[in-house]
């Protein structure tokens, strides 16, 4: 608890849009932690934040492309 871990998802998807993690703790909805504009220079890149969590919290990674969300990965508890 309170200790600080890195959270790196590699995006690859090659299109326009917005790669956005988000964070959930039990029981809670989900909220976005961090937005990312998503254009072809960061095709195929990595992105990281680093977080400090504080309960038990989820977190994923999705990506919107048009008017619909995706959800790249299933939730990674940290």
């Amino acid at each position: 608890m309170g200790s600080s871990v890195a959270l790196t998802s590699v995006v690859r998807i090659a299109a326009p849009g917005t790669a956005e993690i988000d964070s959930r703790v039990p029981g809670r909805d989900w909220a976005v932690v961090k937005s990312y504009p998503w254009s072809q220079p960061l095709w195929n890149q990595s992105i990281r934040l680093k977080l400090t969590p504080r309960l038990t919290t989820e977190y994923r990674v999705r990506f919107r492309y048009g008017g619909s969300w995706t959800t790249l990965a299933t939730s990674a508890p940290v």
